[in-house]
């Protein structure tokens, strides 16, 4: 089965956990911001982004309006890079940024954490990581990637049955 990671990616925390995925399935990757891809010679798609202000780039968006049909014609993994990782957030998150068809057909639908590095952002997200680091201080929830999803996320992509998504 020949496997393709498509992604987006701000401050390459995503580019991470696609590296990750590359090595535990022997996949391909390209990132949507950069180029395009051809579907027809994969078998195996796998989706993921960064969540910013509650909503995936661009790119990404795009890439599933136009290729939906042809998506939902393959094995399907999705993914999410978030701040915000508790299982409210991460429904909420899937369900306003894929739609529904691909959600329910993707045999897994997780969220691999993410990276607050004030330095690689600016603007509203330089605050809003400032306002989650106040909030590690006071006893709330680390901000990391979570390897053992990921790792999880690679044996359901090898071996899990269809419709195991959200």
């Amino acid at each position: 089965m020949k496997t393709i990671i498509l992604y987006t990616t701000k401050t390459g925390t995503v580019q991470k956990c696609v590296q990750r995925l590359k090595d535990l399935l022997g996949a391909d990757a390209a990132d949507l911001a950069r180029c395009g891809c051809a579907l027809a010679s994969y078998d195996t798609v796998i989706l993921g982004g960064s969540i910013r202000m509650g909503r995936v780039q661009k790119p990404l968006r795009r890439f599933m309006a136009v290729n939906e049909a042809v998506l939902i014609q393959k094995r399907l993994g999705l993914f999410l890079c978030s701040a915000f990782t508790d299982q409210a957030n991460m429904e909420n998150y899937f369900r306003a940024n894929f739609p529904q068809s691909l959600r329910t057909h993707a045999l897994i639908c997780t969220g691999f954490g993410g990276e607050l590095e004030p330095d690689r952002l600016r603007g509203m997200d330089r605050l809003v990581a400032g306002m989650v680091t106040k909030l590690q201080g006071k006893g709330g929830p680390p901000v990391r990637l979570d390897n053992a999803a990921i790792a999880h996320f690679a044996q359901e992509m090898q071996t899990g049955s269809q419709n195991g998504g959200m």
